[in-house]
């Protein structure tokens, strides 16, 4: 089971927990306190709008049963519920809030870790960050969840934090690599995830990055295939190869887009992800435009804390 299922269970849990007990306790007034618990549960492992969504529909709650269980119906609503309802979605948005914050300061952090690893090479200046925002459009296009679209975005920003690892005059060099330098560099998708396995919040995210240089056919690093990568690391896997072809690096000029239609409906079904390179050709209009940051919409370092 996925954490994000896991977490709605258990809030379903708690829910119905905090709605039967209230229906059946006759002193419903201290029990009405138990939808505090969803409330800031919503609020921590979701937003603001969570935590806030999550008392209006408590409140809706407790007036009906309310009404179900009380003759005098207004009195408790007026002198408890108002009180208790304001009480309750402003400690949903406070919780909201400060999560918000926290993920933002988390993402900036990671953002900023990527940036300083691209510093070492101009020519991969920014690659972090396009990936990232190409893996969410990919990820959207198919039909994924936003908390699968957070995971990506970070993934994407951290997807190459391995070469931290790698020699500098192999990842500048014009040249065409050796044996030697290539199985070196090779090396990086598990030096990236040895890097971040420490972070627990990072977790979800460490196969995609481990496993985002496999091919689908089996033939990649470590020669795992179709579902045994998981779907974030096949979608970088394309965003990844996209970002690589449309741009300049030391060894060669950014590809045409005739060649990088050719390359990528040759390798799909082999090195990449059939419904990941579609989702790409139909955001991209067959290659037709290029995908820049500047052009993606709705893209924001989001709270992600269920990376």
């Amino acid at each position: 089971m996925s954490n994000i299922n896991f977490k709605l269970l258990i809030f379903f849990i708690i829910s119905l927990a905090s709605l039967l007990i209230f229906y059946f306790v006759e002193d419903k007034d201290i029990f009405i306190n138990f939808f505090f618990i969803p409330t800031l549960f919503a609020g921590y492992f979701y937003d603001t709008k969570g935590g806030v969504i999550t008392g209006i529909i408590s409140i809706i709650f407790v007036s009906v049963i309310s009404f179900m269980s009380y003759n005098n119906y207004s009195e408790f609503i007026i002198k408890k519920v108002l009180l208790w309802g304001c009480f309750l979605i402003i400690s949903g948005y406070t919780i909201g809030t400060l999560t918000e914050r926290i993920n933002s300061t988390y993402l900036g952090t990671i953002a900023t870790l990527a940036l300083a690893m691209e510093s070492r090479d101009p020519y991969t200046y920014g690659h972090s960050s396009r990936v990232a925002e190409i893996s969410v459009q990919i990820a959207k296009k198919l039909g994924l969840p936003k908390t699968e679209q957070n995971r990506l975005r970070t993934a994407g920003l951290l997807h190459d934090i391995g070469k931290f690892g790698i020699r500098e005059d192999i990842l500048r060099k014009k040249d065409p690599l050796t044996e030697e330098e290539y199985d070196h560099i090779r090396q990086h998708p598990f030096i990236g995830a040895s890097i971040l396995t420490p972070v627990r919040l990072l977790k979800n995210i460490i196969p995609y990055i481990y496993y985002h240089h496999e091919y689908v056919n089996g033939t990649g690093y470590l020669h795992k295939k179709e579902l045994e990568i998981p779907i974030g690391a096949r979608i970088l896997s394309v965003a990844d190869a996209y970002d690589a072809m449309t741009n300049d690096r030391p060894y060669r000029k950014a590809l045409p887009r005739e060649e990088i239609i050719k390359i990528f409906t040759e390798e799909s079904g082999k090195q990449f992800d059939k419904r990941a390179v579609n989702a790409l050709l139909k955001i991209t209009d067959n290659l037709k435009r290029d995908i820049k940051v500047s052009e993606i919409k709705d893209i924001k370092y989001k709270p992600s804390s269920t990376i």
